[in-house]
């Protein structure tokens, strides 16, 4: 390769460059992404500290009974009929803020399944749009999403009956 070359490539490709053979370009397939997935939908929502400083604790259980605090896998909230809409926006700016800070391209896929997750739980339990992303273009990805053989049935399901959803909205909006 001849140093012109190399000089008139944009940092995008520099980057990927770097990266052959690094532990990032082997860890990119589904399996890995199905991976990184089940680890983030198998994490704990953490209990709101100022919460936990001040309750004592044979509260806490009543308290996690009536869903004032969060302590249980995120997968349990997004697949549960009675989770608060509160709960699922958290979840939401979660995953979205791990979307912008990780740099493995499995992980951000993962972070981004559990996002769409929060906004098809939403919307499917409480019939609310809690991002500012158009009904068709939510469908787009719901549909896409449910195609991915990786990501678990659960939420699978979940997504079709969110795109569900959201045709209908747009068939409304469009009547």
């Amino acid at each position: 390769m001849n140093k012109k070359t190399l000089y008139t490539w944009n940092p995008l490709q520099l980057s990927q460059l770097m990266r052959i053979g690094s532990e990032e370009a082997v860890q990119q397939g589904p399996r890995n992404k199905a991976a990184y997935l089940e680890q983030l939908l198998s994490q704990n929502l953490p209990m709101d500290k100022t919460i936990a400083e001040i309750l004592p604790a044979f509260f806490k259980p009543f308290c996690r009974s009536m869903g004032l605090i969060a302590d249980e896998p995120v997968l349990a909230f997004l697949l549960n009929t009675g989770t608060p809409i509160e709960v699922l926006r958290q979840i939401k700016q979660a995953a979205k803020e791990m979307m912008g800070e990780v740099i493995l391209e499995s992980r951000r896929d993962a972070a981004g399944v559990v996002y769409y997750a929060a906004i098809a739980a939403a919307l499917i339990r409480h019939g609310q749009r809690i991002t500012g992303l158009p009904y068709a273009q939510l469908c787009y990805t719901f549909f896409r999403l449910k195609e991915r053989k990786w990501i678990l049935s659960e939420l699978r399901s979940l997504f079709q009956n969110a795109c569900e959803i959201c045709q209908q909205k747009e068939t409304d909006k469009n009547s």
